[in-house]
C-alpha cells in the first residue's frame, strides 16, 4: 500500500479521498479496505479510523475530514454548528464569554495551531493549584485498575500520572482532536505498549472505545456545550464497569463575575476563553446523577477548578431462584 500526503492509494482508488468529500460511490474499493461496507460518513470514519490506524497519523485524517463533517446537513437542511478540539461549538450570541461574530467564528477554534498549544503547555507549568486538583485526582483511583480512558488527553499529562500511579494499568486509550496535542502524546507514549493515542472528537459517541473501570478527563469536558455534557455524562455511565471511577478535573463557572474575573487573575488570564462553555458545579452534578452515576460529589475545588467524581451504576441484584 502506497501513502503520500493526499491519503491513501489503493487500488485505483483514493479511498481518503472519497471519504472526505462524501464520494462513496466506488463501494467495492471502500469495502475492500476496511472490511466491511458502512452506512454513512460517521460509520465510514470509524471503520477507517481503526482500518489505517497503522499506517496514517489519525490526527492528520480527522484534521482533514474536519471541514467536511462540519458542513454536512443535518436533517433541517442546514449545516450543524462547528465543533473542534474537544467538541468544540461557536460562541452562542447570549453566551456569557466574549461575543464572536459568525465571520470570526473561524479564528476562534485555535487548537490546531502549534502556537496556541505552546502557550497553553507553558502557562500550565505554572498553575500550582492545578496540581493540586491532580494529586487529589490521583488519590482517588482504584487501587489496581486495569483499564483507563482519558477523554481531552491533550499531551498526555493526566494518563502518565495515572500510569505512574497505579503500575496495574495494562490497557489506557487517551483521546483528543488537537493534532499538535495528540502529536505530543504519541511522542510521549510511543514505547508504551499499554497505551493507545487516538484522535477522537468528543461531539461523537464515546461508545466505540469501549468500557473502562477508570474514566478521567482534564480541563477538556468545558468545551462542549451543555446539552452535549449531558450526553456524554450518559456515556461514561454506560462505558464504565460497574462501580467504576469517573473524576473529571475541570474548569467550572463561578457564583459571580466578580469571582470569575478574581479567578482569572489568579490564573494569569485577561480575558475569557471564547471557546469556554463552563457550567457551575451543582448543575454538572444534577447531570452526573441523572445520568445513573452514584456517589457524586465536587472532592476538590479551587475557585474555578473543581473535581467531579461519581462511580458507575450499580449493576442491581441478580436474577432470583428460578
Amino acid at each position: 500500500m502506497e501513502i503520500d500526503r493526499d491519503g491513501i492509494a489503493f487500488g485505483q482508488g483514493n479511498v481518503l479521498g472519497l471519504t472526505m468529500h462524501g464520494v462513496l460511490e466506488a463501494p467495492d474499493v471502500l469495502e475492500s479496505f476496511t472490511g466491511a461496507l458502512p452506512v454513512g460518513l460517521d460509520a465510514t470514519l470509524d471503520l477507517l479510523a481503526d482500518a489505517v490506524d497503522e499506517h496514517l497519523d489519525t490526527a492528520w485524517l480527522e484534521a482533514r475530514l474536519e471541514p467536511h463533517r462540519r458542513n454536512r446537513p443535518t436533517a433541517t437542511g442546514r449545516p450543524p454548528d462547528g465543533v473542534g478540539h474537544n467538541g468544540r461549538v461557536p460562541v452562542p450570541a447570549d453566551s456569557t464569554s466574549a461575543a464572536v461574530s459568525s465571520g470570526d467564528r473561524a479564528a476562534v477554534s485555535t487548537w490546531e495551531h502549534e502556537d496556541r498549544v505552546e502557550h497553553y503547555l507553558d502557562r500550565r507549568a505554572g498553575l500550582v493549584p492545578r496540581r493540586a486538583g491532580e494529586e487529589v485526582l490521583l488519590s482517588l483511583l482504584p487501587p489496581a485498575p486495569h483499564s483507563l480512558l482519558d477523554l481531552g488527553c491533550g499531551d498526555g499529562r493526566l494518563a502518565a500520572l495515572a500510569l505512574g500511579a497505579r503500575a496495574s494499568l495494562e490497557r489506557v486509550v487517551a483521546v483528543d482532536s488537537s493534532p499538535p496535542m495528540l502529536d505530543r502524546a504519541r511522542r510521549q507514549f510511543a514505547d508504551d505498549p499499554r497505551v493507545t493515542v487516538r484522535a477522537w472528537d468528543m461531539s461523537r459517541s464515546i461508545g466505540p472505545l469501549g468500557r473502562f473501570e477508570v474514566i478521567i478527563s482534564g480541563f477538556a469536558i468545558h468545551h462542549l456545550d451543555d446539552d452535549r455534557k449531558q450526553g456524554l455524562f450518559g456515556e461514561v455511565a454506560a462505558q464504565l464497569c460497574p462501580g467504576g471511577l469517573f473524576a473529571n478535573l475541570e474548569v467550572v463557572a463561578s457564583a459571580t463575575p466578580e469571582l470569575h474575573a478574581e479567578f482569572m487573575r489568579h490564573i494569569g488570564r485577561s480575558d475569557d476563553d471564547p471557546e469556554d462553555r463552563l457550567a457551575d458545579v451543582d448543575a454538572q452534578l444534577h447531570w452526573m446523577r441523572g445520568a445513573g452515576m452514584t456517589q457524586v460529589d465536587c472532592l476538590w475545588r479551587w475557585r474555578g477548578f473543581a473535581l467531579l467524581v461519581g462511580r458507575g451504576p450499580d449493576p442491581g441484584p441478580g436474577p432470583g431462584p428460578a
